[in-house]
């Protein structure tokens, strides 16, 4: 029932919040998931392949929270890229300018 309500909680740190790699020496790295090993070694048993949603998921774990909330760190993304972008060309003709002076 806490699976359900909480679906990373199971989730390494470093994949669920990947800055926390700057504290690698306190953090220790994220072993293989019980319940994926488990998958992936039936279905090994049973000649059936992995399928590319399990994979996925085992490598990005916000898919397991549904599209809205990777739509929004999508759009959250894209939305940084963006005033970096804005930032960086306002700024430097400016500064051009302003060295002239």
């Amino acid at each position: 029932m806490i699976e359900q309500k909480h679906p990373l909680r199971q989730t390494h740190i470093a994949k669920v919040w990947p800055f926390m790699r700057i504290f690698c020496c306190c953090i220790r790295k994220p072993g293989k998931g019980f319940k994926i090993g488990l998958k992936k070694s039936l279905r090994e048993k049973l000649g059936i392949k992995m399928p590319k949603s399990e994979i996925a998921i085992e490598n990005e774990p916000y898919l397991k929270l549904g599209f809205g909330i990777n739509a929004y760190l999508k759009n959250v993304k894209q939305l940084l890229i963006l005033m970096c972008l804005i930032a960086l060309f306002f700024s430097l003709p400016m500064m051009q300018i302003f060295s002239k002076y």
